[in-house]
């Protein structure tokens, strides 16, 4: 798993840009936080599948959206399946679990 990680800008756990897809399985992300979106993933244009019992838990984007996954989407996807998102906080952001945007 990825445990305590942390960012002083996108990502505290796992940062995923343009053209990149990943693959979260069996994996437990958890205590990430990011100053801004996506504690514990952030996905810029890419892919994200979690699966197989995958959790990203108790991360906080402290100024930002989307404590849990922050995805980006333009061209990208997500595939959450046989996952969960758990006590995910952005207390002064939008979104404590899940933000998706187009822009």
């Amino acid at each position: 798993g990825i445990f305590k990680c942390e960012s002083s800008l996108y990502g505290g756990g796992v940062l995923v840009e343009r053209g990149s897809d990943i693959n979260v399985a069996s994996t437990r992300i958890t205590d990430c936080t990011a100053q801004l979106d996506g504690a514990g993933v952030y996905v810029w244009s890419s892919a994200l599948t979690m699966s197989a019992g995958s959790a990203i838990e108790s991360c906080v984007a402290t100024s930002g959206d989307g404590s849990g996954p922050a995805l980006f989407l333009r061209s990208g996807r997500a595939h959450l399946h046989d996952s969960a998102i758990r006590h995910c906080v952005s207390p002064a952001g939008e979104a404590g679990a899940i933000h998706v945007s187009s822009k």
